[in-house]
């Protein structure tokens, strides 16, 4: 069943004021009534208003009583009034300004969004007429192309609301599209606020991962909060598994999947390989492959891969080299800003599906072990020098700062816990409290997401595919200059949601530096 709700808040239909104070005049020489007769006239009141509504729906919208103007659309024609008709900024610029169907008592419109069907335009007209529209998740695309048509912000904004209200799994994509089309904005930042915190599990499900346009794994793989399980490493994983579900769309089944991503990486020759680096540059330029590194099998399996040059890989490690010198002579503690913690931390996490637990990562990190532990309600964070002994835990300094940050999410992403950025000095197997939370039976399985640094900031990731991006870019630069010219047309009317829509069809086909170009011609233009 739909939502019945009303189109716009705080409005009353005039007709119903004036029924409702005509039913309330007294007559002086009348005697007081009794409780019941205030009661029965009340009841009349309320019958009444209701009556009058059914009335005007009926007899303007339905039957077309007194109609003043016939509106023909999707092969289909409606006899209704300008009156009414000028609750939205279609009709009121139609009938207002200079045009040549102004004064027409019959007015032809063309629908060219495949979007607007005949049941949806005909309740956004509706709604004019008894201000409701009924909403649900199936008509909400034909709603929102209709009332985009006809310009009618508040249908656009109940529709917004109720996508806002119904994001799942399975309906946060197609929402997140809706959103991008017609330029809902608060809808399009709560569906990818939702991709960002959860991606880590539709990433688990190859028939949602592969719906995942090009565009929207830029934005992903770009933002610096991406929350993640276990490491750097799964996320490199994922992207190769999106490039191979874009390849092969029919392998759905997890279990198959490695064995078939092994085939379909191998059968690709050296021409293939480069073709697929350049293409997908963008989405894997935002990998931290220094965070990889971090074992001689990560190094060889990520040689042995075409999403990565070579290139890359060597000076990635000269620099983390270079680093891990600086961090042993560095005598002073920094701070650092919250902008490049972002950029550079270490993203990991690990789904808690009981208490109490402990774990760590794996792997190289400048000689410093962390060992995290869950129970009843608290985490406990531990600097493991020397209790517990484990490969690559070196790192001896009497007392190092941790910049980290942690969130607890439960099974559906939404934030249990957020510890912001914080800094932390930790001296040898020292042990700190750094959470404290409990979640309710129904919230597990909990996810807990670590970032943190324990190093100076290193080159942020970007800065080493710059090379390559660069070659892609001027292919588009035609382009490009194509979509700032629309841009500037649409400033020039003032037209911010069609800024908005283009801005964002735009990323379906360049990278992140065209759209970087994109964002300062648009700027100039807007400040010119």
């Amino acid at each position: 069943m739909g939502q019945l709700l009303g189109r716009s808040s705080g409005e009353t239909e005039a007709n119903d004021v004036e029924m409702v104070a005509e039913s309330t005049r007294a007559s002086p020489s009348r005697k007081r009534k009794t409780t019941g007769d205030n009661e029965m006239e009340t009841k009349k009141k309320k019958i009444s208003k209701l009556d009058t509504a059914k009335y005007i729906h009926k007899r303007l919208f339905v039957d077309g009583a007194k109609s003043d103007i016939t509106i023909c659309a999707l092969g289909r024609t409606w006899n209704l009034h300008r009156l009414y008709l000028e609750q939205c900024k279609f009709f009121d610029s139609l009938f207002r300004g200079h045009w040549k169907d102004s004064n027409n008592a019959v007015v032809q419109i063309d629908v060219v969004d495949p979007n607007v069907t005949v049941e949806g335009f005909n309740m956004v007209l509706e709604s004019l007429y008894h201000n409701e529209i009924e909403l649900d998740l199936e008509n909400v695309a034909s709603l929102v192309a209709s009332a985009s048509m006809l310009s009618l912000d508040s249908v656009m904004e109940r529709c917004a609301e109720l996508c806002a209200e119904s994001l799942t799994d399975e309906r946060v994509l197609e929402f997140y599209a809706l959103a991008e089309q017609y330029g809902l904005l608060d809808l399009f930042e709560k569906c990818f606020q939702y991709l960002k915190n959860n991606f880590w599990r539709l990433s688990n499900k190859p028939e949602i991962l592969h719906t995942v346009s090009h565009v929207t794994m830029v934005k992903l793989m770009a933002a610096s909060d991406l929350l993640v399980v276990e490491g750097e490493l799964d996320l490199y994983e994922t992207i190769k598994k999106w490039i191979f579900l874009q390849a092969v769309p029919d392998v759905m089944d997890n279990n198959k999947m490695r064995t078939e991503m092994e085939k379909y990486y191998s059968s690709l020759t050296d021409r293939d390989r480069d073709a697929l680096c350049r293409t997908f540059a963008d989405i894997t330029c935002n990998i931290r492959v220094g965070h990889i590194v971090s074992s001689v099998k990560t190094i060889n399996d990520l040689r042995k891969d075409p999403l990565v040059p070579n290139e890359i890989i060597d000076q990635v490690l000269a620099d983390n080299w270079f680093l891990l010198l600086c961090n042993e002579e560095m005598k002073e503690q920094i701070e650092i800003r919250d902008e490049d913690f972002h950029l550079n931390a270490h993203r990991l996490g690990r789904v808690l599906d009981s208490i109490p637990k402990c774990w760590r990562w794996s792997g190289f990190n400048f000689g410093v072990d962390l060992l995290l532990n869950y129970n009843d309600g608290v985490i406990t964070l531990k600097r493991n020098c020397l209790s517990q002994w484990t490969p690559y835990s070196t790192n001896l300094k009497f007392e190092i700062l941790l910049h980290y940050r942690l969130i607890v999410g439960n099974k559906h992403g939404k934030f249990l816990y957020d510890s912001t950025v914080c800094s932390r000095s930790f001296r040898i197997d020292q042990t700190a409290i750094i959470a404290r939370f409990l979640p309710t039976a129904e919230e597990f399985p909990i996810a807990v997401h670590f970032f943190y640094l324990v190093t100076l900031p290193s080159k942020p990731a970007l800065k080493y595919w710059e090379p390559y991006l660069k070659k892609s870019v001027m292919s588009w630069f035609n382009y490009v200059f194509r979509i700032c010219n629309l841009i500037k047309i649409s400033l020039q009317k003032e037209d911010a949601e069609l800024i908005f829509v283009l801005r964002l069809r735009t990323e379906r086909f360049v990278g992140l530096l065209v759209l970087k170009s994109i964002n300062h011609l648009s700027n100039y233009f807007f400040n010119k």
